[in-house]
């Protein structure tokens, strides 16, 4: 198969409608641009992939990890991430619209600027150190359903109808009770006032 520049697996700008790539993990690979409409990835990991303009409504990643992929200005609806761990994932700028982030784990990801309307982050737990950035997202009607997160940044955001309730069932066992606490505040502080439920 053709590689680009980077050495990448080259399949931009094709048509991959309803394609299933299955296997161990899938590496390398350049999806920029493509149409992903109903394709299902079914492996172990996703790792140094990029997804950058590409068309991915109703795309499914049975996968456990996803690993050091972008997604930078992709667009799709009903996407589903469920029950995967996302590691320095890219997300900016992407629309995602009535996509499924259900019982992951993500770490070291970025979803700054994104359109993320009736998504749901129900029981998530987000994992970085550092925050988590929405800065500037549509978080309209977005629902983060006994999520475990005590980092992050969502200054700038569209919360018109956005649920956040926070899982705290972890809370007593952890050894710096008051830093998490904190955090939390610090994370409340840059919702904006317009309309949510917390």
């Amino acid at each position: 198969m053709d590689k680009d520049a980077q050495g990448y697996i080259d399949l931009s700008d094709l048509d991959l409608t309803s394609c299933h790539f299955k296997g161990d993990v899938i590496s390398k690979v350049s999806f920029l641009s493509s149409n992903l409409q109903h394709v299902t990835f079914e492996c172990k990991e996703i790792g140094d992939c990029n997804f950058t303009t590409a068309i991915v409504d109703n795309v499914i990643f049975r996968c456990r990890r996803l690993h050091n992929v972008i997604f930078i200005k992709a667009s799709g609806e009903c996407v589903d991430f469920s029950k995967n761990i996302l590691d320095t994932v890219d997300f900016s700028q992407s629309q995602l619209t009535q996509s499924n982030f259900r019982e992951y784990q993500i770490r070291n990801s970025n979803f700054d600027n994104c359109y993320l309307y009736a998504s749901h982050f129900t029981r998530a737990e987000f994992l970085s150190a550092k925050e988590i950035s929405f800065i500037k997202s549509n978080m309209t009607a977005v629902m983060f359903d006994h999520v475990r997160i005590s980092t992050g940044n969502f200054k700038d955001c569209i919360t018109e109808q956005l649920e956040l309730t926070i899982d705290y069932s972890d809370i007593f066992g952890n050894e710096d009770l008051d830093g998490y606490i904190n955090n939390i505040i610090k994370m409340i502080d840059t919702l904006p006032d317009n309309a949510m439920i917390l």
